[in-house]
């Protein structure tokens, strides 16, 4: 089991709702949505324990893996897509008081 990089397509006909819905249950996988294409192709890291359940869902065409050079100047600009793209997704902590329960 490790977490990996998959191309998720989804028909370019599909609803919007189909994509939320796919990307939903793939966050509720444990994994994150990296980013999404007008294409309707969302780049999505998960364990690959579950990529049998995330070609079920309804409304996915493909799964496939990604793997990209780290020294390449392209996969950086899309690391930092992906940052962003998670930094949406991520809620930010407010700062706790002093004897909060939620204090790290």
């Amino acid at each position: 089991m490790a977490f990996q990089t998959y191309l998720v397509s989804c028909p370019p006909t599909c609803q919007i709702d189909t994509l939320k819905s796919v990307a939903s249950q793939i966050q509720s996988l444990g994994g994150m949505i990296l980013l999404v294409t007008r294409q309707r192709v969302l780049v999505a890291g998960f364990d690959d324990s579950h990529v049998e359940r995330v070609r079920r869902c309804p409304g996915v065409e493909f799964v496939g893996g990604v793997t990209l050079d780290p020294r390449g100047v392209a996969t950086q600009q899309l690391y930092q897509a992906f940052a962003q793209s998670l930094a949406i997704q991520v809620p930010v902590q407010a700062d706790s008081q002093p004897g909060d329960s939620n204090r790290f």
